[in-house]
């Protein structure tokens, strides 16, 4: 950071010295030197810190020269003379009191009060932004590997792995279960010491190494190894598997794995949550309630996958791994095996039967009075029981 002013030199200091600025070289307008690029190397020496007595035209030289070095220039300026130089920089900031209009219409942004403190906590809350980002897409591309995973594992075992996750349930972890928590972490405060980090590049990008790394390379792996983990130990639990022989490829078991997949992407999603709060900072430093909106959030999200992880209405499950069906990929499984375990009443599970159906026991009196009447009077019982062209008249 250089401070640039007109006013006396010692003035200069004065004021670099209280605003926190090291005390280096200072150097007059008259000082500067004419050739742009003798200029460049001039700004390049860290110790210059303060340039005095500097003229409007020469502010708009100092702006090409740092931008020619690659750095990103915040010019401040009040008077009609700045506003070549405001222009110019990358973020003009003009004073809203003092400031002319000519400088307010040539800056991106004015100061109101004009109180410099104001740029310093724009500056910190534009770094927090551009975190609170990166987290957001961390933890929504960590859960998209965890929810990949199962396709590419049975599409590489040609079926030999069972699918245990359905394109319904992969829709309830984002929409259900993964946007609040994102949108929190949005919200996410600065956290301590982000104003004594260097400035960032120009070249930085959101979606940069670090991201992509952390996201895809240890994140998302790990999630997916814990998730599909759920396969062999939930078969082997529940099931009786053991190792060399096939895994449940349908039916009820199949329901129960792919309930505990679920399960396991939305638990480690809570986790997830809290590791991308962690960026350089340590977790001790990091309070867990630092955040009310995430662990509201985490909290909507368990109910959600309580939710979902609900039994089905309409009678209690014959075994007790059948409450897993609830999100079962495949809804007919409950009724193959239910005919595979009983006898007649067990073909169908209670309030189902089928179109066309009609018990023996059914009352069959029409549910209009008077026709039932009519129907049961003599004279039309034996107009409707007499053969073809012998009935009387009823």
């Amino acid at each position: 950071m250089v401070m640039i002013t007109g006013d006396h030199p010692s003035t200069a200091r004065s004021v670099a010295r209280k605003a926190g600025l090291e005390d280096g070289r200072t150097l007059l307008g008259d000082e500067l030197p004419d050739d742009d690029e003798r200029l460049v190397r001039l700004l390049e020496d860290p110790a210059v810190c303060v340039l005095a007595r500097v003229a409007p035209e020469q502010k708009l030289r100092i702006a090409q020269a740092f931008q020619a070095m690659g750095e990103v220039v915040a010019m401040t300026g009040d008077g009609v003379n700045d506003a070549p130089a405001l222009r110019r920089a990358d973020i003009g900031v003009a004073m809203g009191v003092v400031g002319t209009d000519v400088a307010r219409e040539a800056a991106d942004l004015v100061l109101l009060d004009d109180n410099f403190a104001h740029i310093v906590e724009a500056v910190e809350e534009g770094r927090a932004a551009f975190d609170n980002i990166k987290r957001f897409l961390t933890y929504h591309l960590t859960d998209n590997v965890a929810e990949l995973a199962p396709f590419v594992v049975w599409a590489l075992s040609a079926g030999g792995i069972p699918l245990v996750i359905s394109v319904m349930q992969v829709l309830a972890l984002d929409i259900g279960t993964d946007i609040l928590p994102a949108l929190a972490l949005g919200a996410e405060r600065p956290e301590p010491g982000i104003m004594k980090r260097p400035p960032r590049a120009r070249s930085a990008r959101l979606l940069d190494a670090a991201v992509l790394g952390r996201a895809f390379g240890f994140l998302g792996p790990v999630e997916a190894v814990i998730s599909m983990a759920m396969v062999p130990v939930g078969a082997a639990l529940f099931f009786g598997w053991t190792w060399g022989a096939a895994l449940p490829a349908h039916g009820v078991a199949l329901s129960v794995l792919s309930t505990m997949v679920f399960a396991s992407i939305a638990v480690s999603q809570q986790a997830v949550a809290f590791e991308c709060r962690r960026t350089p900072a340590s977790w001790f430093s990091i309070s867990p309630f630092g955040n009310r909106l995430l662990d509201a959030a985490l909290v909507a999200e368990a109910c959600v996958a309580g939710v979902r992880l609900r039994p089905r209405a309409g009678g209690r499950p014959r075994h007790a791994r059948a409450a897993a069906c609830a999100v079962g990929s495949r809804p007919g499984d409950a009724v193959r095996h239910a005919r595979r375990r009983g006898g007649p009443q067990a073909r169908r599970p209670p309030g189902f039967e089928p179109v066309g159906h009609r018990p023996a026991n059914e009352d069959l009196t029409p549910p209009c009075p008077g026709l039932g009447q009519s129907m049961n009077h003599p004279r039309v019982a034996s107009s409707l029981m007499a053969p073809e062209g012998k009935g009387g008249a009823a």
